[in-house]
């Protein structure tokens, strides 16, 4: 993990150098945030993690890929605690205007003294990139941003709470069991919250299909009483 800022580096410059062909809109050239969400959005490997301010959009996120009989757990954190653990570890403000000032990081020296100072710090920053893309919009989403790549980010987050007391009123972690996929995916089909809607274009239409796959039975999508029904599927097969 010590080579991690140099492989991020290297990663962030290879990428700026070579997609320019492939975007709609290139970024300034020390925009980190936009080009780290573009990075993060195409699939390149980055310290940001997806998130979303919707907790029904998470739980689609926490269950959607789950196998049969594996549980799911969604998770829920309180960003506004974050900003007071960064103030402790960044006393001068101008070192942490990402959690302040610049919270879309659009001075690029904001976001260098956060997360590329020689000697990183442990901790976690919610952010997005001023310019919004539709899936970031459709998604509610935002970035958690961790201060050392060299750790982990379940270490990063670690370091926001210094008791368990702390850590019970700011974190919470839903475990989602295997047997209520089903039924959770239904009441979410039924929001309009599937991959149609997360992914617009084609990607999205496509990966939907496999939305109704969910329903065990032609009745769990459309019940018998309901209005658009005329027969039941048992009268229908006699």
């Amino acid at each position: 993990m010590d080579e991690a800022p140099k492989i991020e580096m290297g990663l962030f410059r290879r990428f700026k150098r070579q997609s320019g062909d492939f975007l709609t809109h290139i970024p300034e050239q020390r925009n980190y945030m936009e080009w780290f969400s573009l990075m993060q959005h195409h699939g390149t490997p980055t310290r940001l993690l997806d998130w979303s301010h919707s907790f029904f959009v998470g739980l689609f996120f926490a269950i959607a890929e789950l196998g049969p009989k594996e549980n799911g757990e969604l998770w829920v954190v309180d960003v506004k605690h974050f900003d007071k653990r960064i103030r402790e570890r960044f006393p001068r403000k101008s070192d942490r205007r990402c959690a302040g000032d610049d919270p879309n990081a659009q001075v690029h020296r904001s976001f260098e003294r956060m997360f590329l100072c020689a000697t990183p710090k442990q901790f976690v920053c919610s952010m997005n990139p001023y310019r919004l893309n539709t899936r970031l919009i459709i998604q509610q989403g935002l970035f958690l941003c961790p201060g050392d790549i060299t750790r982990s980010f379940g270490e990063n987050l670690e370091s926001h709470f210094a008791t368990q007391q702390e850590l019970d009123k700011h974190l919470r972690v839903f475990e989602i069991k295997h047997k209520s996929r089903e039924a959770l995916m239904q009441v979410l089909y039924r929001m309009n919250i599937g991959e149609a809607s997360l992914f617009p274009g084609m990607d999205g239409f496509a990966r939907s299909f496999k939305d109704v796959l969910v329903f065990p039975n032609p009745e769990a999508m459309f019940p018998p009483d309901s209005p658009y029904v005329k027969r039941t599927w048992s009268q229908g097969r006699q």
